[in-house]
């Protein structure tokens, strides 16, 4: 019985295994409360990570697009993938953020996250990794 794969009892650590990595949640909390606005970004527009800064542009400034941290109104809090459709996307305007997502603090330093606050008229606290706007 032995000889069956079906009959083997692994320990954790041994033999195929499936791991994922979770999505990262943008919002550090929800108790300090945050607004939210739904958009929709153009087809073509590309990749949007979770937290990466986007502002309003467009035709008419109806439409979210890609920014930089220096002119950013708002950050993607679900990543989509608008490449060849439009997408809707959800856009963070104020809250309390987790800093230590890839998009915002990729390089791991301190000087991107402070300019991300200061540009979205908030505040970076290093120590919690929240950027409170």
């Amino acid at each position: 019985m032995a000889e069956l794969e079906g009959n083997v009892l692994r320990p954790p650590g041994f033999g195929p295994t499936v791991t994922f990595d979770p999505p990262e949640e943008l919002l550090a909390s929800t108790g300090h409360g945050y607004v939210q606005k739904g958009g929709t970004v153009v087809s073509g527009a590309g990749v949007f990570k979770v937290g990466e800064p986007v502002r309003k542009g467009g035709t008419g400034n109806k439409f979210w697009i890609k920014a930089t941290h220096s002119n950013a109104e708002g950050l993607v809090r679900n990543a989509v993938d608008a490449t060849s459709e439009a997408k809707l996307i959800n856009v963070v305007l104020s809250g309390a953020i987790n800093a230590n997502i890839q998009a915002i603090n990729g390089s791991g330093g301190t000087v991107v996250p402070a300019t991300l606050a200061t540009t979205l008229g908030g505040k970076y606290f290093p120590g919690l990794e929240y950027i409170i706007f």
